[in-house]
């Protein structure tokens, strides 16, 4: 099947722009009302993205209905005002997980270069990252410099998965996993509640998670 190059450009394009005015709205302090739609709309995107690789049957059915229920969701939780820091995480790691998943397939089925595919993963982990501390927090300096950051060590650990002989669905929740240790710590780091409790707490859940998902993966022989 014949893909122009230009539907990957417009594709990565719409996802980069999306994600771009979203942050950039954030930075100017706009009114939470209107940053709000930043995290339903990359959470729907990436849901569609992932439908659409679904097979034909009941669950891919019961996918979509859930995924409009979560957008209404999320949605109307973005709006309010006081959020929940475990709720707010947890719509984060979900939308990352989906996008990710997501944009490994996209790069694979339409044979997407590298540098578009980290290009556009950096650009929509940034932004979630600028929801994520959006709700509560100020200095905008500061958060910059931390979202910054966290991107390139996760643009850095996908480019470095896809030397793994693995599969998409292993590679995305190693991903996944790095994304949330530093999300969290992140968060907390703001919040000013971060100890070595919590750092603790994070290094062993991630450590399970990693160990549990290597063990349990099914490795491609070259």
């Amino acid at each position: 099947m014949y893909y122009p190059d230009y539907l990957i450009w417009i594709l990565v394009g719409m996802i980069a722009l999306a994600a771009l005015f979203s942050m950039l709205s954030l930075w100017k302090n706009f009114w939470e009302s209107k940053t709000a739609s930043m995290m339903p709309a990359i959470f729907a995107v990436s849901s569609f993205g992932f439908v659409f690789f679904l097979k034909e049957g009941a669950f891919r059915h019961i996918f979509i209905g859930g995924v409009f229920a979560a957008f209404f969701v999320m949605f109307w939780f973005f709006t309010k005002e006081k959020k929940s820091r475990e709720i707010n995480i947890f719509f984060t790691v979900v939308t990352a997980f989906l996008f990710f998943y997501t944009l490994g397939n996209f790069s694979d089925f339409f044979n997407i270069v590298l540098w578009q595919v980290l290009i556009a993963l950096y650009i929509v982990v940034s932004a979630l990252m600028f929801q994520l501390l959006s709700s509560k927090f100020r200095g905008q300096i500061r958060k910059l410099l931390y979202v910054l950051v966290l991107g390139l060590c996760v643009i850095e650990m996908y480019w470095a998965l896809t030397f793994w002989p693995s599969t998409l669905l292993v590679k995305t929740i190693v991903l996944l996993v790095v994304f949330y240790s530093m999300a969290g710590v992140t968060y907390d780091r703001f919040a000013e509640k971060l100890d070595r409790g919590r750092i603790l707490s994070y290094i062993i859940l991630s450590g399970i998670v990693i160990a549990v998902v290597l063990g349990t993966a099914q490795w491609i022989s070259k």
